[in-house]
């Protein structure tokens, strides 16, 4: 089960009423993923899900609903402001972890608005092996917040020309630009 919820009200009676409801529902976990705009209010977004502060709070929720004796009964509890923190396993998007939207773009996330092909078009292992190339392994930094800044500039360039995720040629040339990140601790 996956839900969306911003990272300020991330508190605990809410996760506990959606892991009470994934108990209920028989699944093994729940993932709860920051609200990210969409469209072109990506040009606006702040990540304030991904920041320091808001990650420490994270943490000691997860850890508390996931060690704590009196939650044993209930799903585990996921999220990537837990899981792909640099300490743990970084971000794996694109390298473990894809996204197929509705219209069949394969993208590295469903945080990042690019698409490196289209199932509808083509041969999803073809698409896959490409992605692979692009991001060959997990990077301590969220691949999110390090390609913001040029979806934010290819999107205020083209006011009203194009619709998200962004083309295939230039999402590819924006991964290939990527700097090297450092593997995250989980794999050192």
């Amino acid at each position: 089960m996956t839900t969306a919820m911003p990272m300020t009200r991330f508190i605990r009676g809410e996760v506990l009423e959606m892991l009470r409801l994934g108990r209920l529902l028989g699944v093994g976990f729940v993932e709860i993923l920051p609200i990210r705009p969409a469209g072109r209010a990506v040009v606006q977004c702040a990540h304030g899900e991904l920041t320091p502060s808001a990650g420490r709070d994270v943490d000691r929720i997860v850890r508390d609903f996931n060690s704590g004796r009196e939650h044993e009964d209930l799903p585990s509890l996921a999220t990537p402001a837990y899981l792909e923190s640099p300490e743990r396993f970084g971000c794996v998007a694109g390298t473990e972890r894809l996204f197929i939207s509705t219209a069949g773009d394969v993208q590295p996330c469903p945080l990042v608005n690019l698409s490196v092909g289209n199932v509808v078009r083509e041969d999803f292992r073809v698409i896959n092996d490409r992605l692979r190339g692009l991001l060959a392994k997990p990077r301590r930094e969220q691949l999110c917040m390090q390609l913001d800044p040029a979806v934010r500039q290819y999107v205020s360039q083209r006011p009203g020309e194009i619709d998200l995720p962004v083309d295939e040629r230039t999402s590819c040339e924006l991964l290939k630009a990527l700097p090297a990140s450092p593997l995250p601790d989980a794999y050192a």
